[in-house]
């Protein structure tokens, strides 16, 4: 089975969020998010590899019809206490599938600067953070295009590149929807390729007035709008 469909079917992603990151995260049950407002089509396509509670009894069956298994990876993060939690809850989720699970950190300057792919490297997963540039998917999908300095794994493929490359030149919404949709399968769908796990989506902790709560948001580049916010 490709990628690391058993590791992310053992992450309990709401435990995770609930105990650990502690910050009204939402988890990572597919990859891309909703496009548009809320009457437009979603895109977030909810993967049976990742279930926000994790099924470690599918892994664990997943495991079993496995011809070849690496029992110990190494994981690298950035240095941080709370990255290192996450770190840690990985590894003994993974624990319980029998796969030991080695972690290191490397400070946040230069965290990338080393040569894919992994399997040429000590690192076999690493952290990595998909920041909105714009309120859309392709952002994220395109960390896993073949050329995306960023992507240091051994995915490459080309159907994944032609949509991604497509997506960003179609100016139809709906198209787009389509394109991003058709994208994500090839990663997370039924027979996704899973370069990565899932883990969960950043959100904006704030303190507001109840007197402004109606009009005050934050968007999904993390920016607020101040002149649409209602003052009593």
């Amino acid at each position: 089975m490709p990628g690391f469909r058993r590791l992310t079917l053992a992450v309990d992603r709401r435990a995770l969020i609930e105990n650990v990151a502690q910050g009204d995260e939402v988890a990572a049950t597919g990859l891309t998010p909703v496009v548009g407002d809320e009457n437009e089509a979603e895109t977030e396509a909810r993967s049976r590899w990742s279930p926000a509670d994790g099924d470690l009894e599918e892994a664990r069956e997943e495991l079993a019809r496995a011809t070849v298994v690496k029992r110990r990876v190494t994981v690298l993060h950035v240095d941080g206490r709370e990255n290192r939690q996450v770190a840690t809850a990985l590894q003994n989720a993974w624990r319980e599938l029998g796969i030991q699970t080695t972690i290191r950190s490397r400070p946040a300057d230069g965290y990338l600067d080393f040569r894919g792919p992994l399997s040429a490297t000590s690192v076999d997963l690493y952290q990595e953070e998909s920041v909105a540039s714009v309120p859309e998917p392709i952002g994220g999908l395109a960390l896993w295009t073949c050329t995306a300095e960023e992507n240091k794994t051994n995915f490459c493929d080309a159907r994944f590149d032609e949509l991604v490359a497509q997506a960003g030149s179609e100016t139809s919404t709906a198209a787009r929807v389509d394109l991003y949709a058709r994208a994500e399968e090839i990663l997370v769908g039924a027979d996704g390729l899973l370069p990565f796990i899932p883990v969960y989506w950043e959100t904006y902790p704030n303190l507001e007035a109840l007197q402004i709560k109606e009009s005050f948001s934050v968007n999904p580049l993390g920016q607020i709008d101040f002149s649409a916010v209602e003052l009593p």
